[in-house]
């Protein structure tokens, strides 16, 4: 997954693309290490519903209006 989000964000046609990062890897570090290579958002499986993440993409994209 971290190789992916360096791919993104190392392209300059894609970098400025939101990623959110859906993971059964709830620990601080991953959250971390995602979180300094430039994820909008970072959300562990067995902890939120499906409403829930996509009321926390609505709210990001309305921010970044």
């Amino acid at each position: 997954g971290f190789d992916v989000i360096d791919a993104i964000k190392g392209n300059n046609k894609t970098k400025d693309i939101p990623l959110f990062v859906l993971s059964n890897l709830g620990q601080d570090s991953d959250m971390e290490i995602a979180k300094q290579k430039g994820v909008s958002g970072y959300f562990v499986k067995v902890n939120i519903s499906l409403a829930v993440i996509v009321e926390k993409i609505h709210e990001y994209l309305k921010i970044k209006q």
